[in-house]
């Protein structure tokens, strides 16, 4: 009831003009709150924004007001829990205000603006802190290079929040350490003046590369070092830091690394002359003088092609000579093959390619590797016609696979082969043809007709090819061939041309004749030393009527 009559008392407030402040139109926004202050990346206490007069004065008047929220350094949220992201807010009829919220992360003093459309705009800043103390950082860095024994130069370690802001208030002590290992000398613990713990006097003298440190305090999580190398002295020797194999391929590139160090023996990264390489019985091949990197003279691209024992001697101005252990040459490893007798250009059907096929088996430098006994397998390439016959997978003797029994029984031409072996790079003949066999054989590659005409050419005319052992014609044989009547019916006389020279494997009878009529007739082809063919069967039918004749003669005599 308190409420309802505070709303009818607003109302006969406005109605009866009892203030003049009253009546006064809303002119701008205004933040009702002093600047607050939360710790990073918690939420604020409550930001108020109303809408007032020219002077100031809070009105509740009778239409809403929606406010635009922007912050820069901060996120505005319209729940005290800071879940609920906001951007506008409306202040509703006879209302006065809106209420939000902010959260940063970075420490600082975020702006907030409150603005509405045709009222002058309100700005202010609020405060963000650092939070309680979480972790350790390195605020400075130890040097990227330190030498030997030197104090580094001082190192800042500091303390901060979750978020990374530094605790200012904090003096907790700081411990540092060497990663992964001992050996280093100073003052390793320091209380935080201000949240910032300096170390000035730590020292390695180990010389090396790849070391950090560790920062922690108690009840905070720790931190690492970005790494930092130890350079060492001026260099007093040489010696192979890295040597070559102890058996490296003819012709191919080896390496190997000359390191310099100091009267320590540690690495003399600093120094940076020539270091030169020579072999001890043969001309070095490569870049044999290279200038030392981080006291390291590295060599890629080294070589010999000569097999033979070997060593290398490396040397630089103002330093000893040093040797290399000893190490061998040898033939590379197989890496493919190659035809190294290939088919011959024209081979026959059914017989043994001649003289045999070799396939080799090469390093990556050409070099036949003579110890290599890898299975080869060899295939027809190309065209897809026809099988290869004869042993098609030998084991290499020698580096070199020998195939003596292979051979084609399909006639043509364009063919290749392909050797191949696991893990090798295959290799493709040259190209070459099958030609046809001996004769071996007839057949009627054109058959009689299935009815024939008395006293007429057989049309179409019959023709018998000549094909070898394989079924190839045998397209450059003048075979003579002969046809005769195999079945005949009706005891006929075959005439015209009965033997015939081949043309391109092909002779063709086109004037073969019947007189008699009759069913189920066959030709016979036949040659010397080949085998014959018979045809399929055949009808002779009479021509058409070309005369009259007495079947039956009148009496000689008449009663």
């Amino acid at each position: 009831m308190k409420s309802i009559a505070q709303g009818l008392l607003l109302v006969l407030f406005f109605l009866l003009g009892m203030s003049s402040e009253a009546r006064a139109a809303v002119t701008q926004l205004k933040f009702m709150n002093a600047p607050l202050s939360a710790s990073a990346n918690q939420c604020s206490g409550a930001v108020k924004v109303e809408r007032v007069d020219t002077w100031g004065n809070a009105q509740a008047v009778s239409s809403t007001t929606t406010v635009n929220l922007a912050a820069q350094g901060a996120a505005l949220y319209s729940d005290a829990g800071c879940t609920t992201p906001v951007s506008s807010m409306l202040i509703g009829t006879w209302g006065y205000f809106v209420t939000f919220y902010y959260k940063g992360s970075v420490v600082g003093s975020p702006s907030i603006t409150a603005s509405a459309s045709g009222l002058i705009a309100a700005s202010q800043n609020e405060s963000v802190t650092s939070g309680a103390p979480a972790k350790v950082l390195f605020s400075s860095q130890p040097s990227a290079q330190v030498v030997a024994g030197s104090a580094f130069a001082p190192g800042k370690v500091s303390i901060v929040d979750a978020g990374g802001n530094l605790v200012t208030g904090s003096s907790a002590p700081v411990s540092i350490a060497l990663v992964g290992g001992s050996g280093l000398a100073g003052t390793l613990s320091q209380n935080a003046v201000g949240g910032v713990a300096t170390f000035s006097n730590l020292a390695l003298n180990a010389a090396g590369s790849g070391y950090s440190l560790a920062a922690s305090s108690t009840g905070l999580a720790g931190a690492s070092s970005q790494s930092f190398s130890v350079a060492a002295g001026p260099a007093v020797s040489l010696a192979f830091s890295s040597q070559p194999p102890s058996s490296v391929s003819a012709g191919a590139p080896f390496g190997a690394q000359v390191s310099a160090y100091d009267a320590y023996g540690n690495l003399a990264k600093g120094f940076s002359g020539a270091v030169g390489l020579a072999a001890s019985a043969s001309s070095l091949g490569g870049t044999v003088s290279q200038s030392a990197v981080g006291g390291i003279a590295s060599f890629s691209n080294l070589s010999l092609n000569s097999a033979g024992a070997y060593s290398l001697v490396a040397s630089s101005a103002g330093l000893p000579n040093v040797s290399s252990q000893s190490f061998s040459m040898q033939p590379g490893a197989p890496a493919s093959l190659a035809f190294s007798a290939q088919p011959p250009s024209q081979a026959v059907a059914g017989a043994a390619f001649a003289p045999a096929i070799k396939v080799s088996i090469y390093d990556a430098y050409g070099n036949l590797v003579s110890g290599a006994s890898n299975v080869v397998s060899i295939a027809l390439a190309a065209p897809a016609v026809g099988s290869l016959g004869g042993t098609l997978s030998q084991a290499a003797s020698g580096g070199v696979a020998v195939f003596s029994n292979l051979s084609m029984s399909a006639a043509g031409a364009g063919y290749s082969l392909v050797a191949s072996s696991a893990g090798l790079s295959s290799a493709a003949s040259s190209s070459f043809a099958v030609q046809a066999g001996a004769p071996a054989s007839l057949a009627f590659s054109s058959q009689p007709p299935a009815q024939a005409v008395a006293g007429q050419a057989i049309s179409p005319a019959p023709s018998v090819a000549v094909f070898d052992a394989y079924g190839n014609p045998v397209s450059s044989s003048a075979l003579s061939i002969s046809v005769a009547l195999g079945n005949n019916p009706s005891a006929a006389t075959l005439s015209g041309t009965l033997s015939r020279a081949a043309v391109a494997s092909v002779a063709s009878f086109d004037d073969l004749k019947l007189g008699n009529v009759g069913s189920g007739y066959t030709l016979v082809a036949s040659a010397v030393g080949v085998s014959g063919a018979t045809s399929q069967g055949f009808n002779v039918q009479s021509g058409p009527a070309a005369a009259l004749a007495f079947v039956s003669q009148p009496a000689a005599s008449a009663a």
